[in-house]
């Protein structure tokens, strides 16, 4: 395996449906872009679960941490919404959370890339205006510790619905309208930093 990985640059997604998407072919998530556009010599694993909260990936690293990593490997981490989104988590233990899985990845010679993560709609659990509130502290805490590693995705909510909806009613090209912006950001930075 560690031969097959090592003729790669992988880079190994972590997140919630965002990135996971929800066709059995996994062809509804970012990364499924992010291929394309980087084509051969690149291996992008998708490790994305549909509501995924970062305290559920600590608890089942075998998941979403591989015991074997490539020598040229990259960990994307997007993540941080579903627990604010289905539990109302503070934003403290959300964000210490966060570092541990940074920290999974580190401990294994892995570098981070972080994304910031987009504006939701409210739910029964926290209202749109709370939701904000804690999207917008978790996102600076994100900034401010990893400042040179963090691409922040922005604020439109046309690219949230667009993803979000997309990715439930299978819609590839109202998911590629908000997927293929995500992808894209990703791809640039990725090859203005030589990876």
């Amino acid at each position: 395996m560690k031969v097959f990985l090592d003729k790669f640059k992988t880079l190994y997604c972590v997140g919630d449906c965002f990135t996971a998407g929800q066709d059995t072919e996994r062809k509804y998530g970012y990364p499924y872009f992010l291929q394309l556009l980087l084509g051969e010599g690149y291996f992008v694993e998708n490790l994305g679960r549909a509501n995924l909260q970062v305290r559920l990936v600590l608890e089942h690293p075998d998941l979403f941490v591989p015991d074997i990593v490539a020598t040229k490997a990259l960990c994307i981490i997007w993540c941080g919404s579903n627990d604010i989104y289905l539990n109302n988590g503070s934003v403290e233990d959300i964000f210490k959370s966060y570092l541990d899985l940074y920290s999974s990845y580190k401990d294994r010679e892995v570098d981070c890339l972080h994304l910031t993560i987009f504006p939701r709609r409210g739910t029964p659990l926290i209202s749109e205006k709370d939701f904000e509130s804690k999207r917008k502290e978790l996102n600076k805490r994100i900034m401010d510790e990893f400042p040179d590693s963090t691409i922040d995705i922005g604020n439109d909510k046309t690219l949230t619905r667009n993803a979000h909806y997309g990715t439930y009613l299978r819609n590839y090209h109202l998911t590629y309208k908000g997927f293929k912006y995500v992808a894209v950001k990703l791809y640039d930075h990725l090859k203005e930093k030589g990876f």
